[in-house]
């Protein structure tokens, strides 16, 4: 939101109080894991990571700077420069973040949808994703604050973006230990559905049927792809 005013405004909003102060991840995970409609401000975080990766800070010197990092997660300072300056962040400026539940009709569309899920299910999202028009989906890992690797990804470029979250997301923000997390424009959400529906009618759905490694799987192939393709005869 690029007024913090606008806060003022929407119905049940959950906002930190008391001059407690949170992670990005944290707070987002209050929407996520309750359900709740959260908006917070570059006062309420704590974290130095975090407002850059969502566009709420304006003066990014000490944060590309990464001197917090040294001694942390980098052994040097030039590795922990290295790390900063690969993140990717929101080119825009804003004052406020709302998240909240894609059911609770807070706007009309958000900037950003995020979904939480375990490796087969994303793989799904990812073949969904390419069904009707292929691109190779690039997953990046820039280590601890892999946020910036899906929101700030997918606010950075307009793409889907897919990442493992990091160490501080599943410590601060309940991200669960099998759950990868997928962020993207809302526009791609009629991709995903319609691209998963075409699967389905391919025979491949969720979860993935386990044959196993010690079965003739050819019946189970040529129900999806034909057996004169397998037997090299298409």
């Amino acid at each position: 939101m690029e007024d913090k005013a606008a806060l003022e405004n929407i119905p049940r909003l959950v906002r930190p109080k008391n001059g407690a102060r949170f992670t990005a991840c944290q707070l987002i995970g209050q929407a996520t894991r309750w359900q709740s409609t959260v908006g917070f401000t570059l006062d309420d975080l704590v974290a130095p990571q975090c407002a850059p990766v969502l566009g709420l800070e304006e003066d990014v010197t000490k944060f590309l700077q990464g001197a917090h990092m040294e001694g942390v997660w980098f052994e040097t300072a030039d590795s922990a420069i290295r790390h900063q300056n690969a993140m990717y962040r929101n080119p825009k400026r804003c004052q406020a973040v709302v998240a909240y539940p894609l059911k609770a009709p807070v706007f009309p569309a958000p900037d950003l949808c995020l979904i939480y899920a375990t490796p087969q299910q994303m793989v799904l999202l990812g073949n969904a994703l390419q069904y009707e028009d292929f691109e190779h989906i690039e997953m990046s890992f820039v280590g601890e604050s892999s946020c910036s690797d899906s929101w700030g990804k997918a606010l950075a470029t307009g793409k889907p973006a897919i990442t493992m979250p990091c160490y501080g997301e599943r410590s601060f923000g309940g991200v669960l230990d099998d759950e990868m997390l997928a962020a993207f424009p809302p526009q791609y959400f009629e991709v995903i559905v319609s691209g998963l529906k075409k699967l389905k009618k391919s025979g491949v759905r969720y979860p993935a049927p386990v044959y196993g490694n010690t079965h003739d799987i050819r019946p189970h192939l040529e129900a999806i792809y034909g057996l004169d393709v397998l037997e090299g005869r298409a």
